[in-house]
């Protein structure tokens, strides 16, 4: 978010009501997802402050009365006291974004370890809701494979297949200017260690073979766990999604 957005601080709208308004809802709709989905996170954590803001609250009330579309709330957050009390139905997705536990320890400062996000994730699904999960970005380094595996094993031991809507893999991508905050914020990194290439989108990536290498991987990974989550590619282009063999 860091090369996204012009502002340091975290802004917090206070008129929630008026987007929970379904004429002006655009959901969109995919081929993968058996409802149309709408959702929230994609530039903060959807529950990091819900203690304070109780949006999850309202949203959950207007969700369980427009049933035919998905909405989902994306976290790392383990701040689920809200949704608990409220109660979810199968619409309402709660996804964690996930990594190997080495990848959330030496970067994800601050944020719950990886079997806390999945107490939370089981606690979710036992008052109602569906779970999700954002392998996202998947970086490479040195025993990325057994690690990458280790997570998937893990979050199967916790969450019965049956229960997780989806779950999407994406690879270590930024834009150029990114790149020179991490430099210069974060000089001990060693996330940048693996070659970056410019890509098809401007942005900088693993080039198709690695990030080819990296789907196939964790799809096959994911499918001995269980056959039921929807797994897709998040930002690639038609021609990785033939390569790595998910299926659309």
């Amino acid at each position: 978010m860091q090369a996204y957005q012009n502002v340091a601080g975290i802004i917090l709208p206070c008129n929630i009501s008026e987007f929970l308004d379904i004429n002006k809802i655009k959901p969109v709709k995919n081929a993968l997802f058996d409802l149309p989905r709408v959702g929230s996170g994609e530039f903060t954590d959807s529950l990091l402050f819900d203690d304070i803001t109780l949006f999850s609250t309202d949203i959950i009330r207007f969700f369980k009365e427009n049933k035919n579309i998905y909405f989902e709330f994306k976290t790392k957050s383990t701040n689920i006291d809200n949704l608990l009390k409220t109660g979810g139905t199968d619409n309402i997705v709660i996804s964690w974004s996930v990594n190997s536990e080495k990848m959330i320890e030496d970067n994800e400062h601050c944020t719950p370890k990886l079997k806390d996000r999945l107490i939370a994730a089981k606690k979710c699904v036992q008052a109602g809701y569906g779970v999700g999960f954002h392998f996202d970005p998947v970086i490479l380094y040195e025993n990325w494979k057994q690690d990458y595996k280790k997570a998937v094993q893990t979050i199967f031991d916790f969450i019965d297949g049956k229960y997780i809507k989806w779950i999407s893999l994406g690879s270590l991508r930024m834009p150029v200017q990114l790149k020179k905050v991490i430099e210069n914020r974060f000089f001990e990194n060693e996330i940048l260690n693996e070659e970056l290439l410019l890509s098809y989108d401007g942005k900088l990536r693993y080039d198709e073979t690695k990030r080819t290498e990296i789907y196939g991987y964790l799809y096959e990974e994911i499918k001995k766990c269980s056959k039921n989550p929807v797994v897709y590619l998040c930002m690639e282009d038609v021609n990785v999604w033939n390569l790595s063999g998910v299926k659309k």
